[in-house]
Protein backbone atom coordinates (compact mmCIF):
# COMPACT_ATOMS: atom_id res chain seq x y z
CA UNK A 1 0.00 0.00 0.00
CA UNK A 2 1.25 3.43 -0.97
CA UNK A 3 1.52 6.25 1.15
CA UNK A 4 -1.03 8.52 -1.01
CA UNK A 5 -4.11 6.03 -0.52
CA UNK A 6 -4.05 5.86 3.30
CA UNK A 7 -6.61 8.58 3.85
CA UNK A 8 -9.00 6.77 1.02
CA UNK A 9 -8.31 3.72 2.99
CA UNK A 10 -9.61 5.01 6.21
CA UNK A 11 -12.64 6.62 4.36
CA UNK A 12 -13.23 3.35 2.31
CA UNK A 13 -13.21 0.85 5.26
CA UNK A 14 -15.85 3.85 7.07
CA UNK A 15 -18.31 4.26 4.01
CA UNK A 16 -18.60 0.37 2.87
CA UNK A 17 -19.51 -0.28 6.45
CA UNK A 18 -21.69 3.03 7.16
CA UNK A 19 -23.28 2.26 3.31
CA UNK A 20 -24.54 -1.52 4.99
CA UNK A 21 -25.90 -0.05 7.87
CA UNK A 22 -27.67 2.73 6.27
CA UNK A 23 -28.86 0.62 3.17
CA UNK A 24 -30.66 -1.74 6.18
CA UNK A 25 -31.67 0.76 8.67
CA UNK A 26 -33.35 2.47 5.34
CA UNK A 27 -35.76 -0.97 4.84
CA UNK A 28 -36.26 -1.56 8.14
CA UNK A 29 -37.72 1.56 9.21
CA UNK A 30 -39.43 1.57 5.96
CA UNK A 31 -41.04 -2.13 6.96
CA UNK A 32 -41.05 -1.83 10.41
CA UNK A 33 -41.57 1.74 11.54
CA UNK A 34 -41.95 1.03 14.79
CA UNK A 35 -39.78 -1.49 15.24
CA UNK A 36 -37.21 -0.89 18.27
CA UNK A 37 -33.39 -0.81 17.13
CA UNK A 38 -31.58 -2.28 20.20
CA UNK A 39 -29.02 0.57 19.18
CA UNK A 40 -26.20 1.72 21.52
CA UNK A 41 -26.72 4.99 23.71
CA UNK A 42 -24.24 6.99 23.07
CA UNK A 43 -20.58 6.71 21.62
CA UNK A 44 -18.04 4.96 23.88
CA UNK A 45 -15.22 5.72 21.30
CA UNK A 46 -15.44 9.16 22.08
CA UNK A 47 -12.80 8.22 24.68
CA UNK A 48 -10.11 8.13 22.36
CA UNK A 49 -11.49 11.70 20.75
CA UNK A 50 -10.61 15.01 21.73
CA UNK A 51 -13.07 17.38 22.34
CA UNK A 52 -11.15 19.38 19.86
CA UNK A 53 -11.67 16.95 16.59
CA UNK A 54 -13.24 18.48 13.72
CA UNK A 55 -15.97 15.91 13.03
CA UNK A 56 -16.67 12.52 14.75
CA UNK A 57 -19.44 10.37 13.16
CA UNK A 58 -20.94 7.08 15.19
CA UNK A 59 -23.17 4.35 13.73
CA UNK A 60 -24.21 2.55 17.36
CA UNK A 61 -25.63 -0.88 16.01
CA UNK A 62 -24.24 -3.21 14.63
CA UNK A 63 -24.43 -2.74 10.92
CA UNK A 64 -24.72 -6.28 9.69
CA UNK A 65 -27.97 -6.68 11.99
CA UNK A 66 -29.45 -3.76 9.91
CA UNK A 67 -28.54 -5.24 6.67
CA UNK A 68 -29.56 -8.39 7.11
CA UNK A 69 -33.14 -7.33 8.23
CA UNK A 70 -33.17 -4.65 5.30
CA UNK A 71 -32.87 -7.20 2.71
CA UNK A 72 -35.02 -9.97 3.98
CA UNK A 73 -37.58 -6.62 3.89
CA UNK A 74 -36.57 -5.92 0.31
CA UNK A 75 -39.20 -7.39 -2.53
CA UNK A 76 -38.01 -10.52 -3.85
CA UNK A 77 -37.96 -9.13 -7.54
CA UNK A 78 -35.21 -6.13 -6.66
CA UNK A 79 -33.50 -8.30 -4.15
CA UNK A 80 -30.69 -9.21 -6.86
CA UNK A 81 -30.11 -6.02 -7.81
CA UNK A 82 -29.71 -4.67 -4.52
CA UNK A 83 -26.56 -7.53 -4.03
CA UNK A 84 -25.29 -6.58 -7.09
CA UNK A 85 -25.13 -2.99 -6.44
CA UNK A 86 -23.48 -3.60 -2.91
CA UNK A 87 -21.28 -5.53 -4.20
CA UNK A 88 -20.24 -3.44 -7.10
CA UNK A 89 -19.72 -0.60 -4.27
CA UNK A 90 -18.22 -2.81 -1.83
CA UNK A 91 -15.49 -4.06 -4.31
CA UNK A 92 -14.96 -0.54 -5.87
CA UNK A 93 -14.46 0.91 -2.30
CA UNK A 94 -11.77 -1.79 -0.54
CA UNK A 95 -10.06 -2.98 -3.53
CA UNK A 96 -7.13 -1.01 -3.09
CA UNK A 97 -7.09 -1.22 1.14
CA UNK A 98 -6.33 -5.18 1.20
CA UNK A 99 -9.14 -5.70 3.50
CA UNK A 100 -11.65 -8.28 2.72
CA UNK A 101 -15.12 -7.02 4.96
CA UNK A 102 -16.00 -10.61 5.04
CA UNK A 103 -13.07 -12.28 6.03
CA UNK A 104 -11.42 -9.29 8.14
CA UNK A 105 -14.29 -7.14 9.87
CA UNK A 106 -17.15 -8.88 9.76
CA UNK A 107 -16.62 -12.00 12.17
CA UNK A 108 -15.88 -10.06 15.25
CA UNK A 109 -17.37 -6.78 14.52
CA UNK A 110 -19.73 -5.16 17.43
CA UNK A 111 -21.99 -2.08 18.05
CA UNK A 112 -20.51 0.70 17.24
CA UNK A 113 -18.37 2.34 14.02
CA UNK A 114 -17.26 5.49 14.73
CA UNK A 115 -15.09 7.43 12.08
CA UNK A 116 -13.52 11.14 13.32
CA UNK A 117 -10.92 13.36 11.82
CA UNK A 118 -8.92 13.46 15.15
CA UNK A 119 -6.81 17.10 13.53
CA UNK A 120 -6.33 18.96 10.79
CA UNK A 121 -2.26 18.75 10.95
CA UNK A 122 -1.33 15.69 13.51
CA UNK A 123 2.60 16.72 13.33
CA UNK A 124 2.10 20.42 13.47
CA UNK A 125 4.59 20.74 10.35
CA UNK A 126 3.69 23.26 7.94
CA UNK A 127 7.00 22.58 6.16
CA UNK A 128 5.72 19.12 4.78
CA UNK A 129 1.78 20.22 3.94
CA UNK A 130 -1.41 19.80 6.22
CA UNK A 131 -1.20 15.82 7.50
CA UNK A 132 -4.71 15.83 8.67
CA UNK A 133 -5.23 13.21 11.12
CA UNK A 134 -7.94 9.77 10.50
CA UNK A 135 -8.83 7.86 13.17
CA UNK A 136 -11.63 4.67 12.73
CA UNK A 137 -12.96 2.79 16.23
CA UNK A 138 -14.55 -0.53 15.55
CA UNK A 139 -16.34 -2.57 18.79
CA UNK A 140 -15.27 -5.67 18.78
CA UNK A 141 -17.81 -8.31 19.41
CA UNK A 142 -15.68 -11.17 19.69
CA UNK A 143 -11.78 -10.59 20.62
CA UNK A 144 -10.57 -13.87 19.53
CA UNK A 145 -11.57 -13.57 15.92
CA UNK A 146 -10.52 -9.83 15.87
CA UNK A 147 -6.85 -10.82 16.89
CA UNK A 148 -6.60 -13.19 14.19
CA UNK A 149 -7.90 -11.39 11.95
CA UNK A 150 -6.08 -8.30 12.59
CA UNK A 151 -2.73 -10.29 12.33
CA UNK A 152 -3.58 -12.23 9.15
CA UNK A 153 -3.94 -9.13 7.94
CA UNK A 154 -0.70 -7.92 8.60
CA UNK A 155 0.87 -11.42 7.78
CA UNK A 156 -0.51 -11.22 4.19
CA UNK A 157 0.92 -7.43 3.93
CA UNK A 158 4.51 -8.94 4.76
CA UNK A 159 4.29 -11.73 2.78
CA UNK A 160 4.13 -8.74 0.05
CA UNK A 161 7.38 -7.52 0.94
CA UNK A 162 6.23 -4.62 4.04
CA UNK A 163 8.63 -4.10 6.44
CA UNK A 164 6.53 -4.60 9.34
CA UNK A 165 6.74 -2.15 12.65
CA UNK A 166 5.13 -3.26 15.78
CA UNK A 167 5.78 -0.69 18.32
CA UNK A 168 4.97 -1.03 22.06
CA UNK A 169 2.72 2.13 23.64
CA UNK A 170 1.42 2.71 26.92
CA UNK A 171 0.73 -1.60 27.12
CA UNK A 172 -0.83 -1.40 23.32
CA UNK A 173 1.01 -2.46 20.25
CA UNK A 174 0.43 -0.69 17.42
CA UNK A 175 1.20 -2.29 13.89
CA UNK A 176 2.18 -0.55 10.91
CA UNK A 177 4.39 -1.01 7.90
CA UNK A 178 7.34 1.29 6.94
CA UNK A 179 7.77 2.37 3.74
CA UNK A 180 11.29 4.27 4.37
CA UNK A 181 10.26 7.60 2.75
CA UNK A 182 9.23 9.54 6.14
CA UNK A 183 11.69 11.48 7.82
CA UNK A 184 10.42 11.70 11.21
CA UNK A 185 8.35 9.16 12.88
CA UNK A 186 5.60 12.06 13.50
CA UNK A 187 5.02 13.00 10.02
CA UNK A 188 4.86 9.29 8.75
CA UNK A 189 1.27 8.31 7.00
CA UNK A 190 1.20 4.69 6.77
CA UNK A 191 -1.95 2.28 7.71
CA UNK A 192 -1.83 1.65 11.82
CA UNK A 193 -3.53 -0.66 14.11
CA UNK A 194 -3.99 -1.30 17.73
CA UNK A 195 -6.27 -3.49 19.29
CA UNK A 196 -7.18 -1.72 22.50
CA UNK A 197 -8.38 -4.51 25.00
CA UNK A 198 -11.48 -6.62 24.10
CA UNK A 199 -13.22 -3.59 23.75
CA UNK A 200 -12.14 -1.78 20.03
CA UNK A 201 -9.79 -2.33 17.09
CA UNK A 202 -8.63 1.22 16.36
CA UNK A 203 -7.62 2.05 12.17
CA UNK A 204 -5.51 5.18 11.44
CA UNK A 205 -3.47 6.69 9.22
CA UNK A 206 -0.64 7.53 10.99
CA UNK A 207 1.01 5.80 14.48
CA UNK A 208 0.79 9.66 16.06
CA UNK A 209 -2.76 9.32 15.18
CA UNK A 210 -3.20 6.16 17.43
CA UNK A 211 -0.50 7.39 19.47
CA UNK A 212 -2.71 10.06 20.78
CA UNK A 213 -6.01 8.56 20.50
CA UNK A 214 -4.71 6.39 23.69
CA UNK A 215 -3.70 9.56 24.89
CA UNK A 216 -6.64 10.53 25.33
CA UNK A 217 -7.59 7.01 26.54
CA UNK A 218 -5.21 7.90 29.39
CA UNK A 219 -5.68 11.15 30.08
CA UNK A 220 -9.81 11.44 30.33
CA UNK A 221 -10.24 15.22 30.30
CA UNK A 222 -8.52 15.55 26.94
CA UNK A 223 -11.24 12.98 25.21
CA UNK A 224 -14.36 14.30 23.74
CA UNK A 225 -16.51 11.71 26.02
CA UNK A 226 -15.65 13.50 28.95
CA UNK A 227 -16.70 17.23 28.05
CA UNK A 228 -19.22 17.96 30.61
CA UNK A 229 -20.75 20.57 27.39
CA UNK A 230 -20.97 17.08 25.28
CA UNK A 231 -22.15 14.95 27.56
CA UNK A 232 -25.31 17.61 28.55
CA UNK A 233 -26.09 17.97 24.69
CA UNK A 234 -26.29 13.87 24.61
CA UNK A 235 -28.84 14.31 28.01
CA UNK A 236 -30.80 16.76 26.39
CA UNK A 237 -31.40 14.57 23.00
CA UNK A 238 -33.70 11.75 24.05
CA UNK A 239 -34.80 10.42 20.62
CA UNK A 240 -33.85 7.01 20.26
CA UNK A 241 -31.01 6.72 17.82
CA UNK A 242 -28.88 4.47 15.54
CA UNK A 243 -25.69 7.28 15.44
CA UNK A 244 -24.42 10.39 16.25
CA UNK A 245 -22.28 13.25 15.52
CA UNK A 246 -20.13 15.84 16.45
CA UNK A 247 -18.86 18.83 14.88
CA UNK A 248 -16.43 21.50 16.48
CA UNK A 249 -16.96 24.58 14.46
CA UNK A 250 -13.45 26.34 14.78
CA UNK A 251 -11.41 23.23 14.01
CA UNK A 252 -13.97 22.26 11.47
CA UNK A 253 -13.10 25.75 9.74
CA UNK A 254 -9.29 25.32 10.29
CA UNK A 255 -9.55 22.05 8.35
CA UNK A 256 -11.79 23.96 5.58
CA UNK A 257 -9.27 26.87 5.19
CA UNK A 258 -8.13 27.73 1.76
CA UNK A 259 -5.13 29.44 2.14
CA UNK A 260 -5.55 31.62 -1.30
CA UNK A 261 -9.52 32.98 0.23
CA UNK A 262 -9.01 35.36 2.97
CA UNK A 263 -11.91 37.81 4.49
CA UNK A 264 -10.39 40.56 7.32
CA UNK A 265 -13.74 41.40 8.63
CA UNK A 266 -13.44 38.00 10.34
CA UNK A 267 -10.16 37.05 11.11
CA UNK A 268 -10.10 38.59 15.01
CA UNK A 269 -13.97 37.87 15.37
CA UNK A 270 -14.72 35.62 18.70
CA UNK A 271 -17.94 32.95 17.21
CA UNK A 272 -20.86 32.65 19.52
CA UNK A 273 -20.97 28.86 18.37
CA UNK A 274 -18.50 25.99 19.23
CA UNK A 275 -20.02 22.93 18.60
CA UNK A 276 -22.83 20.84 16.66
CA UNK A 277 -23.93 17.74 18.37
CA UNK A 278 -26.41 15.52 16.91
CA UNK A 279 -28.68 12.21 17.38
CA UNK A 280 -29.82 10.47 14.03
CA UNK A 281 -32.83 8.15 14.44
CA UNK A 282 -35.19 6.10 11.49
CA UNK A 283 -38.05 7.28 9.79
CA UNK A 284 -40.09 5.15 7.04
CA UNK A 285 -38.77 8.02 4.33
CA UNK A 286 -34.78 8.34 5.42
CA UNK A 287 -32.90 9.84 8.44
CA UNK A 288 -34.34 12.24 11.10
CA UNK A 289 -31.58 14.34 13.44
CA UNK A 290 -32.00 15.93 16.25
CA UNK A 291 -29.33 18.53 16.81
CA UNK A 292 -28.30 21.43 19.04
CA UNK A 293 -26.15 24.14 18.24
CA UNK A 294 -23.57 24.61 21.39
CA UNK A 295 -22.47 28.01 22.17
CA UNK A 296 -18.76 28.77 23.14
CA UNK A 297 -17.83 29.32 26.77
CA UNK A 298 -19.44 32.37 27.97
CA UNK A 299 -21.05 32.57 24.92
CA UNK A 300 -25.45 33.56 25.05
CA UNK A 301 -28.18 33.75 22.21
CA UNK A 302 -31.92 35.19 22.48
CA UNK A 303 -33.75 32.69 21.10
CA UNK A 304 -37.28 33.59 19.87
CA UNK A 305 -40.41 31.22 20.00
CA UNK A 306 -41.36 29.16 16.61
CA UNK A 307 -44.42 30.65 15.39
CA UNK A 308 -44.93 28.58 12.25
CA UNK A 309 -47.53 26.06 11.82
CA UNK A 310 -47.10 25.82 8.17
CA UNK A 311 -44.93 26.90 5.29
CA UNK A 312 -45.35 30.42 4.71
CA UNK A 313 -47.46 31.25 2.10
CA UNK A 314 -44.54 32.99 0.16
CA UNK A 315 -43.59 30.03 -1.17
CA UNK A 316 -46.26 30.09 -3.90
CA UNK A 317 -44.15 32.20 -5.75
CA UNK A 318 -41.12 30.39 -5.45
CA UNK A 319 -40.44 27.63 -8.23
CA UNK A 320 -40.70 23.94 -8.27
CA UNK A 321 -37.07 23.54 -9.81
CA UNK A 322 -35.30 25.53 -6.98
CA UNK A 323 -32.62 23.39 -5.34
CA UNK A 324 -32.04 26.03 -2.29
CA UNK A 325 -34.49 27.60 -0.46
CA UNK A 326 -34.88 29.75 2.50
CA UNK A 327 -38.40 30.06 3.72
CA UNK A 328 -39.73 31.84 7.19
CA UNK A 329 -40.24 34.96 8.91
CA UNK A 330 -37.14 37.60 9.96
CA UNK A 331 -34.41 36.49 7.94
CA UNK A 332 -32.31 39.59 9.07
CA UNK A 333 -32.38 38.00 12.73
CA UNK A 334 -31.06 34.39 10.96
CA UNK A 335 -28.62 36.01 9.08
CA UNK A 336 -27.22 37.66 12.25
CA UNK A 337 -27.44 34.45 14.40
CA UNK A 338 -25.38 32.33 12.35
CA UNK A 339 -23.30 34.59 10.70
CA UNK A 340 -21.42 35.96 14.43
CA UNK A 341 -22.34 32.48 15.45
CA UNK A 342 -19.37 30.72 12.69
CA UNK A 343 -15.64 30.33 12.92
CA UNK A 344 -13.14 31.36 10.20
CA UNK A 345 -14.02 29.94 6.98
CA UNK A 346 -17.16 28.70 8.08
CA UNK A 347 -18.42 32.11 8.47
CA UNK A 348 -16.16 32.92 4.67
CA UNK A 349 -18.67 30.04 3.21
CA UNK A 350 -21.79 31.34 4.66
CA UNK A 351 -21.42 34.52 3.56
CA UNK A 352 -20.29 33.80 0.13
CA UNK A 353 -23.92 33.89 -1.59
CA UNK A 354 -25.58 36.77 -0.49
CA UNK A 355 -22.23 39.15 -0.73
CA UNK A 356 -22.55 38.13 -4.39
CA UNK A 357 -26.04 39.28 -4.62
CA UNK A 358 -24.95 42.73 -3.11
CA UNK A 359 -21.66 42.76 -5.39
CA UNK A 360 -24.22 42.33 -8.26
CA UNK A 361 -26.86 44.78 -6.95
CA UNK A 362 -24.00 47.02 -5.71
CA UNK A 363 -25.42 47.47 -2.45
CA UNK A 364 -24.50 46.31 1.12
CA UNK A 365 -26.14 43.20 2.54
CA UNK A 366 -27.72 45.25 5.30
CA UNK A 367 -30.19 46.54 2.52
CA UNK A 368 -31.35 43.26 1.01
CA UNK A 369 -32.42 42.66 4.47
CA UNK A 370 -34.35 45.87 4.83
CA UNK A 371 -36.37 44.37 1.85
CA UNK A 372 -37.50 41.43 4.17
CA UNK A 373 -38.82 42.63 7.85
CA UNK A 374 -41.47 40.10 8.08
CA UNK A 375 -42.57 36.63 6.43
CA UNK A 376 -39.80 36.25 3.20
CA UNK A 377 -39.06 33.37 0.59
CA UNK A 378 -36.15 33.23 -1.32
CA UNK A 379 -34.02 31.00 -3.74
CA UNK A 380 -31.78 29.89 -6.34
CA UNK A 381 -32.60 28.43 -9.58
CA UNK A 382 -29.32 26.85 -10.92
CA UNK A 383 -26.30 26.11 -9.96
CA UNK A 384 -24.00 28.08 -12.53
CA UNK A 385 -21.23 29.29 -9.75
CA UNK A 386 -20.84 32.33 -12.30
CA UNK A 387 -24.80 33.19 -12.87
CA UNK A 388 -27.03 32.12 -9.71
CA UNK A 389 -30.25 33.19 -10.42
CA UNK A 390 -32.37 34.58 -7.28
CA UNK A 391 -36.01 35.03 -6.48
CA UNK A 392 -36.72 37.06 -3.33
CA UNK A 393 -40.02 37.04 -2.28
CA UNK A 394 -41.60 39.32 0.95
CA UNK A 395 -44.41 40.11 2.62
CA UNK A 396 -45.57 43.89 1.19
CA UNK A 397 -44.93 46.19 3.80
CA UNK A 398 -44.23 50.26 4.54
CA UNK A 399 -40.53 49.30 4.73
CA UNK A 400 -40.60 47.14 1.91
CA UNK A 401 -41.99 49.87 -0.35
CA UNK A 402 -39.32 52.49 0.79
CA UNK A 403 -36.58 49.61 0.46
CA UNK A 404 -37.62 49.13 -3.08
CA UNK A 405 -37.77 52.84 -4.43
CA UNK A 406 -34.37 52.83 -2.22
CA UNK A 407 -33.02 50.60 -5.04
CA UNK A 408 -34.89 52.21 -7.48
CA UNK A 409 -32.69 55.21 -6.85
CA UNK A 410 -29.42 53.11 -6.69
CA UNK A 411 -29.90 51.62 -9.61
CA UNK A 412 -30.94 55.27 -11.68
CA UNK A 413 -27.28 56.54 -9.58
CA UNK A 414 -25.35 53.47 -11.29
CA UNK A 415 -26.54 54.04 -14.64
CA UNK A 416 -29.09 51.73 -15.06
CA UNK A 417 -32.44 52.43 -16.78
CA UNK A 418 -34.90 51.72 -14.76
CA UNK A 419 -38.50 51.19 -16.58
CA UNK A 420 -42.00 49.27 -16.98
CA UNK A 421 -43.17 46.51 -18.87
CA UNK A 422 -45.08 43.51 -18.90
CA UNK A 423 -44.41 39.66 -17.64
CA UNK A 424 -47.40 37.13 -17.65
CA UNK A 425 -49.89 39.80 -17.87
CA UNK A 426 -47.99 41.38 -14.80
CA UNK A 427 -46.63 45.13 -14.42
CA UNK A 428 -42.59 44.24 -13.65
CA UNK A 429 -40.19 47.37 -13.19
CA UNK A 430 -36.30 46.75 -13.91
CA UNK A 431 -33.14 47.86 -13.82
CA UNK A 432 -31.37 47.58 -17.10
CA UNK A 433 -27.63 48.08 -17.98
CA UNK A 434 -27.05 49.25 -21.59
CA UNK A 435 -23.98 48.67 -23.21
CA UNK A 436 -22.41 48.72 -26.54
CA UNK A 437 -20.61 45.75 -28.46
CA UNK A 438 -18.70 45.70 -31.64
CA UNK A 439 -20.61 43.47 -34.76
CA UNK A 440 -18.23 42.22 -37.67
CA UNK A 441 -20.92 41.93 -40.19
CA UNK A 442 -18.50 39.42 -42.07
CA UNK A 443 -18.58 40.90 -45.91
CA UNK A 444 -15.72 43.33 -45.11
CA UNK A 445 -13.53 45.31 -42.38
CA UNK A 446 -15.66 47.33 -40.97
CA UNK A 447 -17.58 46.78 -37.71
CA UNK A 448 -20.85 48.19 -36.28
CA UNK A 449 -22.18 49.07 -33.57
CA UNK A 450 -24.70 47.31 -31.48
CA UNK A 451 -26.76 48.04 -28.16
CA UNK A 452 -27.34 45.50 -25.80
CA UNK A 453 -29.22 45.46 -22.43
CA UNK A 454 -29.05 43.37 -19.76
CA UNK A 455 -30.97 42.86 -16.96
CA UNK A 456 -29.54 42.78 -13.22
CA UNK A 457 -32.97 43.43 -11.52
CA UNK A 458 -36.67 42.96 -11.73
CA UNK A 459 -39.43 43.75 -9.40
CA UNK A 460 -43.25 43.48 -8.86
CA UNK A 461 -46.31 43.55 -6.63
CA UNK A 462 -48.32 40.25 -6.71
CA UNK A 463 -51.26 40.77 -4.20
CA UNK A 464 -49.99 40.96 -0.75
CA UNK A 465 -46.26 39.87 -1.70
CA UNK A 466 -43.27 41.93 -3.33
CA UNK A 467 -41.17 39.63 -6.11
CA UNK A 468 -37.43 40.27 -6.63
CA UNK A 469 -35.56 38.18 -9.41
CA UNK A 470 -32.48 38.71 -10.58
CA UNK A 471 -33.35 37.82 -14.15
CA UNK A 472 -36.49 38.23 -16.94
CA UNK A 473 -36.30 34.53 -16.82
CA UNK A 474 -36.42 34.04 -12.88
CA UNK A 475 -39.19 36.33 -12.63
CA UNK A 476 -41.67 34.88 -15.06
CA UNK A 477 -41.34 31.33 -13.58
CA UNK A 478 -41.89 32.67 -10.21
CA UNK A 479 -45.12 35.06 -11.39
CA UNK A 480 -46.41 32.93 -14.43
CA UNK A 481 -49.79 31.41 -13.24
CA UNK A 482 -48.74 28.32 -15.46
CA UNK A 483 -45.62 27.21 -13.42
CA UNK A 484 -45.42 24.58 -10.78
CA UNK A 485 -44.44 26.22 -7.32
CA UNK A 486 -42.63 25.00 -4.24
CA UNK A 487 -45.38 25.27 -2.05
CA UNK A 488 -47.40 22.92 -4.07
CA UNK A 489 -44.24 20.56 -5.07
CA UNK A 490 -44.52 17.10 -4.05
CA UNK A 491 -40.74 16.70 -3.56
CA UNK A 492 -40.72 19.74 -0.74
CA UNK A 493 -44.22 18.87 0.66
CA UNK A 494 -42.20 14.94 1.05
CA UNK A 495 -39.49 16.69 2.64
CA UNK A 496 -40.98 18.78 5.43
CA UNK A 497 -43.59 15.92 6.45
CA UNK A 498 -41.34 14.70 9.11
CA UNK A 499 -40.66 17.74 10.67
CA UNK A 500 -43.30 18.83 13.62
CA UNK A 501 -44.53 22.40 13.78
CA UNK A 502 -44.61 25.11 15.41
CA UNK A 503 -41.05 25.98 13.67
CA UNK A 504 -39.03 28.83 12.70
CA UNK A 505 -39.24 28.25 8.76
CA UNK A 506 -37.11 25.40 6.42
CA UNK A 507 -33.71 25.55 5.01
CA UNK A 508 -34.37 23.30 1.63
CA UNK A 509 -31.42 21.83 -0.35
CA UNK A 510 -32.21 19.14 -3.49
CA UNK A 511 -29.15 16.87 -4.31
CA UNK A 512 -27.60 18.85 -7.09
CA UNK A 513 -26.26 21.50 -4.39
CA UNK A 514 -23.51 18.97 -3.79
CA UNK A 515 -22.29 19.58 -7.11
CA UNK A 516 -22.31 23.25 -6.71
CA UNK A 517 -20.85 22.81 -3.14
CA UNK A 518 -17.90 20.39 -5.07
CA UNK A 519 -16.80 23.01 -7.23
CA UNK A 520 -15.39 25.28 -3.96
CA UNK A 521 -11.69 24.68 -3.30
CA UNK A 522 -12.03 23.58 0.53
CA UNK A 523 -15.18 21.42 0.02
CA UNK A 524 -14.58 19.33 -3.18
CA UNK A 525 -11.64 17.17 -0.78
CA UNK A 526 -14.05 16.34 1.47
CA UNK A 527 -17.35 16.11 -0.34
CA UNK A 528 -15.88 13.85 -3.04
CA UNK A 529 -14.64 11.23 -0.97
CA UNK A 530 -18.56 10.99 0.21
CA UNK A 531 -20.11 11.18 -2.87
CA UNK A 532 -21.01 7.39 -2.71
CA UNK A 533 -22.74 8.06 0.61
CA UNK A 534 -24.40 11.13 -0.69
CA UNK A 535 -25.85 9.33 -3.73
CA UNK A 536 -29.32 8.33 -2.12
CA UNK A 537 -29.91 11.30 -0.46
CA UNK A 538 -32.64 13.18 -2.48
CA UNK A 539 -32.62 16.16 -0.23
CA UNK A 540 -31.78 17.90 3.23
CA UNK A 541 -34.28 20.45 5.20
CA UNK A 542 -33.49 21.87 8.37
CA UNK A 543 -35.84 23.69 10.15
CA UNK A 544 -35.50 25.64 13.52
CA UNK A 545 -37.39 24.83 16.96
CA UNK A 546 -36.27 27.86 19.19
CA UNK A 547 -33.50 26.48 22.15
CA UNK A 548 -32.36 28.26 24.89
CA UNK A 549 -29.40 30.91 26.08
CA UNK A 550 -27.04 28.01 25.04
CA UNK A 551 -28.26 26.44 22.40
CA UNK A 552 -29.88 26.57 19.56
CA UNK A 553 -32.20 23.64 18.60
CA UNK A 554 -32.88 22.29 15.02
CA UNK A 555 -34.48 18.98 13.13
CA UNK A 556 -32.73 17.86 10.31
CA UNK A 557 -33.80 15.42 7.77
CA UNK A 558 -32.48 13.74 4.77
CA UNK A 559 -34.44 12.24 2.47
CA UNK A 560 -33.31 9.15 1.09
Amino acid sequence: MKTRSFVSILVAIFLVLLLIGGVGAYWLAANHPNRALQAERTSHATQFVSRQSPLVVSLLVNPDRLAASGLAKTPPGQRQQWLGQWRQFRQTLLEQTGLNYRRDIQPWLGNELTFAVTTTDFDRDLSNGRQTGYLIAAAIHRPEQAERSIQAFWQRQATTGADLVFEPYAGVTLIHANDGTTTTPDSEQSLTTAMIGDQFVLFANSPKVLRDAINNLQVPELSLGNSESYQQAIDRLTNPRIGMVYVHFPQLASWLEDTTISDPTIANLSPTFDSLVMDVQLTSQGLLADALLLTAPGQTIEVSRPQLSEPVPALQYIPATSPLVVAGKNLAQLWQQLDTGLAGSLQTQFRKPLQTLAQRWQVQPEEIFALVPGEYALSWLNQDAESLDWVIVTERSDATIASLAHLDDLAQNRGDSVSTFTIADQPVTAWTKLSTISVNSGRSSRSSVKLEAEVEGVHTTVGNYEVIATSLDAMTQAIDPSQPTMLSAGAFQQAIAPLPTPNSGYLYLDKTVVKHLERSTNLRSILKPLRPFLEPVQSVTISGYGGSRDALHSIVFLKL
